[in-house]
């Protein structure tokens, strides 16, 4: 599993060993007077499309629904609490965030999970496929390859995109072509990009 922050899991159904990945998030209730409380709970993706989160069940078919539960008013999805907010930890603990970088958005979060069912039925995963796509354009530029390689970079989830490359440019150089303004600033970041991935 490429995606960071999933680690496997199963779950035993009619004798049966079914496996999947589960990642924590974080959901955001507003319904004290000091502000929301946010519950870490866990999201859990099994091979059989099989989704749960906490208590409520979905199948990699209702993606639309499940999207739309996570942003409903009631069940309110954000990457992480802001400093000071309350935060129950798995019913065990509570506490208060002191300071808190955020790295992923709820956006994100759908693409991972798109990404994560896509590596359990054997595929190959965002970055991969964006990899390829990079290869696939450098060795035949053309309008129809750049839209692809946009398409494929855009299903990447934000935070894996610094994966994109190497531990020095990232996907600097990818970002540089993408958003090329003319046909000189796309040809000098082509340049970039070539000399980058050879």
């Amino acid at each position: 599993m490429d995606n960071i922050g999933w680690y496997p899991t199963f779950r035993e159904e009619e004798g049966d060993i079914i496996l999947g990945y589960f990642s924590h998030i974080f959901r955001g209730y507003t319904s004290r007077p000091d502000g929301t409380t946010f519950w870490m709970g866990q999201l859990r993706i099994y091979e059989d499309g099989h989704i749960s989160l906490n208590e409520e069940d979905f199948h990699i078919d209702q993606l639309p629904e499940f999207e739309e539960r996570l942003r409903d008013e009631h069940t309110l999805f954000r990457p992480v609490p802001e400093d000071g907010t309350r935060v129950v930890h798995l019913a065990r603990m509570v506490y208060r965030v002191s300071e808190m970088d955020a790295r992923i958005t709820l956006d994100d979060v759908m693409k991972d999970i798109c990404d994560v069912w896509t590596q359990i039925r054997g595929g190959s995963s965002a970055n991969d496929r964006c990899i390829q796509s990079i290869s696939d354009y450098l060795a035949a530029p053309g309008p129809d390859r750049l839209a692809r390689l946009r398409e494929a970079y855009e299903a990447v989830p934000a935070y894996m995109r610094v994966f994109i490359g190497s531990m020095d440019a990232k996907d600097r150089p990818l970002r540089a072509l993408l958003g090329a303004n003319s046909d000189a600033e796309r040809a000098e970041a082509e340049a970039i990009l070539r000399e980058e991935w050879t």
